[in-house]
């Protein structure tokens, strides 16, 4: 997606995501390692709103509590 953006000639990439689903079928660990390496995968302006349930939060270990705040710049509680 990212690169027929750019062929396009957009100059960034938006996205929003409820995630709730990832830990609903137990994916949520595997959903904040792959988010934990989003800033190297892209040439271009990206830009994410991910939208986590706190019970799903508390459902993480603390070393993937710390991965996920670390890699938001803004957190809304």
């Amino acid at each position: 997606m990212s690169e027929i953006a750019r062929i396009r000639g957009k100059t960034g990439f938006r996205v929003f995501a409820d995630t709730h689903d990832f830990f609903r079928k137990e994916y949520g660990n595997d959903l904040v390692n792959y988010e934990s390496t989003l800033d190297s995968k892209f040439k271009f302006p990206f830009t994410a709103i991910c939208a986590y349930d706190s019970k799903d939060i508390q459902s993480l270990t603390p070393s993937h509590c710390d991965s996920l705040f670390s890699h938001h710049e803004s957190i809304w509680k």
